[in-house]
């Protein structure tokens, strides 16, 4: 009855598994990271630290007082918040400049949409007695 599955070793307590049963449970971690990365849509980029980033926000033409977890927009002199995972993570403050009617030069424009009234006609006659 699978003598081999079933022997503990005595350092890591782990049955033995048996190289030649092929069960659907691989473990070999280099197959598994050959599927992780043939998973992964794009790459992650390089890591950045929060000194390359708080310099990336400090010399940005469109911020002001840059502090860890918010920054200001010298366009419409509004406080970001950035992340408060990460100091001078730039994400939030990369969405804002996108959309910045200031910063993007665009504006919106919003206009009411009026509804559609049936016309009903209501003829009045007057009774004289």
């Amino acid at each position: 009855m699978g003598e081999k599955a079933d022997i503990l070793t005595p350092n890591r307590m782990k049955r033995k598994r048996d190289n030649d049963l092929d069960d659907g449970y691989n473990t070999d971690k280099e197959a598994l990271t050959l599927k992780k990365k043939a998973g992964r849509s794009k790459s992650r980029g390089t890591k950045t630290t929060s000194v390359i980033r708080k310099d990336a926000l400090d010399s940005g033409p469109w911020t002001q007082n840059v502090e860890s977890y918010k920054v200001i927009c010298l366009g419409c002199k509004k406080t970001i918040k950035l992340n408060p995972k990460r100091p001078y993570e730039t994400d939030h403050w990369d969405s804002h400049k996108e959309k910045c009617p200031q910063i993007t030069g665009s504006r919106t424009v919003r206009t009411l949409k009026k509804a559609r009234v049936n016309q009903v006609s209501i003829t009045l006659y007057a009774y004289s007695h």
